[in-house]
Order: structure tokens, then sequence, then C-alpha cells
């Protein structure tokens, strides 16, 4: 959940969220293509919209603002949390949904360069 212009969006990364940011990034979605729209603004803004388009459908309800509206009530301060939000809801979206960890299991690459962004040394 993030409160963004005394809103609260809940941020949804699934299948849809995918197919709507590869086309507006023009590009495959992975780790490094994640990792650099963190230091554009104006793609940071499009991912963003898309995860909080993406909760706004899933509460049943259509979204009733545009990228500019994010854009204007984020303020550089603001910035880091926002970043960190759209990591966490990525991060979420690609878990299994599994009760307990199968240490056997093969480890995800890209959760784990996600992961790594997420902490202030990455």
């Amino acid at each position: 959940m993030l409160r963004i212009g005394g809103r609260d969006w809940e941020l949804v990364f699934n299948l849809d969220a995918i197919d709507q940011m590869e086309q507006r990034l023009k590009t495959k979605l992975d780790s490094k293509s994640i990792t650099e729209t963190m230091g554009d603004r104006q793609k940071l803004v499009a991912l963003l919209y898309v995860l909080a388009e993406q909760g706004e459908a899933l509460a049943g309800r259509e979204i009733d603002v545009d990228e500019r509206w994010f854009a204007r009530r984020i303020t550089l301060g603001k910035l880091p949390q926002v970043q960190t939000e759209i990591l966490a809801a990525i991060s979420d979206g690609m878990k299994m949904e599994t009760e307990e960890p199968n240490e056997d299991e093969e480890v995800d690459v890209v959760l784990d360069e996600i992961k790594k962004k997420e902490t202030p040394e990455g």
C-alpha cells in the first residue's frame, strides 16, 4: 500500500501488469529493465500507474487518475519510498504461493536481483 495525494494505492503485479509494462517500456521485462526504470522518473511513474491500475481493477474499481496526477503529487523526498513500494509489489507478485519454502527448489535469479535492489546497499 502506497499513500500518494492523500489516497492509499494498492500496487499489484500480475500478468496483465507485465504486458502493460512491456508495452510502455517497449522491452521485455527483466531485472535489468526494472532496475533501469527505477532511475527514470517518467518510466517509474508509468510503472506506478500500471500497478495502481491493477490494484484498482482487482478491487472492482476503475482508476480515476492518470500518470500526470501521480507525477504532480510525488516529491523528490517521496521518490525512494515509491521505488521501494514498486519493487516490493513486483517481488510479491513473483513469489510462488506455497506454505513453506522448499530448499530443494531452483533459485529465481530475477527475484534475487530485485530483492538486492530493495536494500539501501543494492
